[in-house]
């Protein structure tokens, strides 16, 4: 029991660093998408 109780830790380890991997990566291709975003609104008016 020890040993897969210990296994399944180790999975959500991966798991919980793969979902915050992804977070970041989402978050940094929003914010460039945002930038974009503000970048045209402001042609647009000018």
């Amino acid at each position: 029991m020890k040993f897969r109780r210990s296994r399944y830790a180790k999975n959500l380890e991966i798991k919980k660093r793969f979902f915050l991997n992804v977070n970041m990566d989402f978050f940094k291709v929003d914010r460039y998408h945002i930038a974009n975003i503000k970048k045209t609104l402001i042609a647009f008016r000018n």
